[in-house]
């Protein structure tokens, strides 16, 4: 589906991802910059939210993908902790990375998944869960927001995002880890097809 730039984010920003030739979008907090997709990308319970971040500042309430009224499922980072965080707006938290993203030098692969009780966080290729408590997505056709809470508008985001994703669907995490790596290797190079410790196959790297 596409979106709609709201307040004139910066287009044409350079890549996170090496093995990719397109460009990324940047986001200035200060100017309430963010896209609205619509209520074409609502989804329910079940599904995964992936994309590529570099944050401009640390600490600070930023939303990275919003869903439904007020946000009903989105994810962000959280004030101090600089951890990514999974809730329902309406209820509370569901979980959060136990990996934080401390630094605004680098670009990191954030990969969220939930279906029912069974929620995983993924900061570059490496699972990092917290303890969860298991609340229900509800679709309540409401707009989808990248970069800002839905509802509301706010609590957006300062920084470059890059290949985001929202699935109807739990990637698996023998898919995060090749996805992973396909953005951080050269074109020529070759990615694990398994997660660290799983395995030795290979592959050749991913291409857009």
């Amino acid at each position: 589906a596409n979106g709609t730039y709201v307040n004139t984010p910066t287009l044409g920003a350079t890549s996170l991802v090496q093995s990719e030739t397109d460009t990324a979008v940047t986001f200035t907090k200060a100017s309430s910059e963010y896209v609205t997709c619509g209520t074409a990308l609502v989804i329910a319970d079940t599904f995964t939210f992936e994309l590529w971040v570099q944050r401009a500042a640390l600490g600070g309430d930023e939303v990275l993908i919003s869903i439904g009224g007020s946000g009903t499922a989105q994810i962000k980072f959280l004030g101090a902790t600089n951890q990514v965080y999974l809730l329902s707006n309406l209820v509370g938290y569901v979980g959060n990375s136990l990996i934080a993203i401390a630094d605004t030098t680098t670009a990191h692969h954030v990969v969220v998944t939930k279906t029912g009780a069974a929620t995983k966080f993924y900061i570059d290729g490496v699972a990092s869960t917290s303890a969860l408590t298991n609340l229900t997505m509800v679709d309540d056709g409401n707009a989808t927001l990248i970069g800002a809470r839905s509802g509301t508008n706010d609590l957006t985001f300062g920084g470059t995002l890059d290949e985001v994703a929202i699935y109807d669907t739990v990637l698996p995490a023998d898919r995060v880890w090749p996805h992973y790596r396909a953005g951080v290797l050269a074109r020529s190079e070759t990615i694990l097809t398994t997660s660290p410790g799983a395995g030795a196959a290979q592959a050749p790297a991913a291409s857009s």
